[in-house]
């Protein structure tokens, strides 16, 4: 029996269950848990180490203009965590956004290094214009016990307006983000366009080529809209990202099959944006490809890239509830079987205040199981990993 698709708002994660899971067609009880911020911190972001299963969690603190990362570890699925770690080396050097548009994002790479991007502050920014934001990286080697000096990974394509997105594949470190480029007519005379760019390292985040433009440049990414990026096992590249073609939206695909040396730019959902999305977009592996989450006409869609070709197999969506605004962009992580779809719910006055959860079937798309957790602090989102001791998945805020 295929159960009628549930009302449900912005993506903030999708994260895929078990086999056996799904086919029951509900969630045991207790295996969707909620668990606050360590050390009080907003807007986390989590990565799971590939090989010793360690969580990685990196979390805001400090006024959103102009604060600190900092970052914890745990060995028992969130139970306990290290002492913090802060990540920038310059205090107050992290922009955050006014929506938590900004900020950072971590990676757990499988040689036991931590990488961290994120949005600079005014404070690093170079020259009178303050909307140069430029783009900061630092990593944790592996037995360190401190984060290296932040570095400047943007080079003259500055001007970050959201949080950049990373991946990693045998030793390859790929960070992404979209700044202004050349004008583009179809976007505005007068309003140069916005590019995706991406900084590649060879050795594990010890040195970084030049940011290089992918794609053609016929479209102009949306400022203010999210970024994402999977790397599939077979090497498959894919950056989902919202084009702006003067009062239209779409949300397209760069994908490469060469290890980065080109990129096709396709559309991933051929259904025009009616109205100026917001920055819902996620994106991550599982076994059949790159999943990936975004918003178009009132409704949230998820699909799967597929890993041998890179087509898009057709999107599913859920309907979203009129009497609630959706707050924040997808994150997803996955592991076989199903997808958990995590979202922040908005008191209509613009407060996030609520987290909501659904499951769904990954190959047949029916909804299995639903639920909320309230208390979610002003300015902060939820994240979403996989249990390693238990068969669960652990929503952190």
């Amino acid at each position: 029996m295929r159960i009628t698709p549930l009302a449900v708002f912005a993506p903030l994660a999708l994260c895929a269950l078990t086999t056996a899971t799904a086919a029951q067609g509900e969630l045991p009880e207790g295996f969707v848990k909620a668990m606050r911020c360590p050390n009080e911190g907003l807007q986390p972001k989590v990565s799971v180490g590939k090989k010793d299963g360690l969580l990685h969690l990196v979390y805001f603190q400090g006024e959103l203009a102009a604060g600190d990362l900092f970052y914890v570890r745990s060995e028992d699925d969130g139970e306990s965590f290290s002492d913090p770690l802060r990540v920038n080396s310059q205090a107050g050097s992290v922009d955050a956004g006014g929506r938590g548009l900004r900020g950072g994002a971590v990676l757990a790479d499988a040689e036991g290094s931590v990488h961290v991007a994120w949005v600079g502050s005014e404070a690093t920014v170079e020259g009178d214009d303050a909307s140069l934001r430029p783009l900061l990286y630092s990593r944790l080697a592996k037995s360190a016990t401190a984060f290296e000096a932040s570095r400047v990974l943007s080079g003259e394509n500055a001007g970050l307006d959201v949080a950049p997105a990373m991946a990693e594949r045998l030793g390859k470190l790929s960070v992404y983000w979209h700044a202004p480029g050349e004008t583009l007519a179809r976007v505005s005379e007068a309003e140069p366009g916005r590019r995706v760019y991406l900084a590649r390292s060879e050795d594990g985040g010890g040195n970084f080529g030049a940011p290089v433009a992918l794609g053609s440049g016929e479209f102009s990414v949306s400022a203010g809209c999210g970024i994402a990026t999977g790397v599939g096992r077979n090497g498959l590249m894919s950056v989902i990202y919202t084009s702006r073609d003067k009062n239209l939206r779409d949300m397209r695909l760069l994908a490469s099959a060469d290890e980065g040396a080109t990129f096709k730019d396709t559309y991933v959902d051929t259904k025009t944006k009616k109205k100026t999305p917001r920055d819902g977009v996620a994106a991550t592996l599982c076994r059949r490809g790159v999943l990936v989450a975004w918003e178009n006409q009132d409704k949230t869609w998820w699909a799967l890239v597929d890993k041998d070709n890179g087509r898009t197999v057709v999107g599913i969506s859920a309907r979203q509830r009129k009497d609630v605004a959706s707050e924040r962009p997808a994150v997803i992580a996955t592991q076989a079987g199903a997808v958990l779809l995590v979202w922040s719910e908005s008191n209509g006055e613009g407060t996030a205040n609520t987290i909501g959860w659904q499951g769904f079937d990954l190959m047949q798309r029916f909804q299995i199981g639903r639920g909320r957790f309230q208390n979610l602090p002003e300015g902060s989102y939820p994240a979403v990993f996989l249990r390693s001791e238990e068969a669960g998945v652990t929503i952190v805020y």
